[in-house]
């Protein structure tokens, strides 16, 4: 069946099916295991494999398929940015529900692609559903800096923001030794906080 082929109430009837299988899904997911680790800032972590192994088993489960689509790629020094479509599709229906996200990564090499498309997932799913990560960043949205839980992960952050500080001051002659370790969206969440900071003292 398609929608063209069901008259208007047999197509909020399909609909509604469809929600009410991501209505259990979401009642069906517990709080999920953090297999990562940051070793640099010594926290465990949901990772993508955690959310989507455990969303594709409660989806299958209810005969609902999810389908993703990349519809846009743009950079911008070492930023990806990817634009994602993601469709639920139940299989007993034929309904359908589609969404769009859209992911960022920062990468020095080669990967930023795919890191964008995977940070993408992970948080699209992990909204849709109400899942809490547990992730510092997770806080960045209402204002609330990822605060190290102790004064030497506090230093490491510091002298983070310090080097990319000097870095940015020389942005003709950056340290290649620098530019290799890849910073964390921790950094640079805290990091944004503090130019924000700045900017508003300035504005004062």
């Amino acid at each position: 069946m398609t929608e063209e082929t069901l008259t208007p109430t047999e197509y909020t009837q399909a609909q509604a099916a469809l929600f009410a299988k991501l209505a259990r899904v979401m009642g069906r997911l517990k709080k999920l295991p953090k297999s990562g680790y940051n070793k640099h800032f010594e926290y465990h972590f949901v990772t993508e494999s955690d959310v989507s192994d455990a969303v594709r088993a409660a989806l299958a489960a209810e005969k609902v398929a999810f389908l993703a689509s990349m519809t846009g790629i743009h950079t911008d020094g070492k930023k990806t940015i990817v634009d994602m479509e993601y469709i639920f599709a139940d299989g007993e229906t034929g309904a359908i529900w589609t969404c769009t996200w859209t992911g960022e990564a920062i990468d020095s090499q080669d990967k930023g692609i795919a890191k964008a498309a995977t940070s993408a997932l992970k948080y699209f799913l992990l909204k849709t559903f109400v899942l809490s990560s547990g992730d510092p960043g997770d806080e960045s949205d209402n204002g609330a800096e990822p605060e190290p839980v102790n004064g030497t992960k506090r230093e490491k952050l510091v002298k983070r923001i310090e080097e990319l500080n000097a870095q940015l001051a020389e942005p003709d002659n950056p340290d290649p030794t620098w530019l290799e370790k890849e910073a964390t969206e921790t950094e640079l969440t805290a990091y944004g906080k503090m130019l924000r900071q700045q900017v508003d003292a300035e504005a004062k």
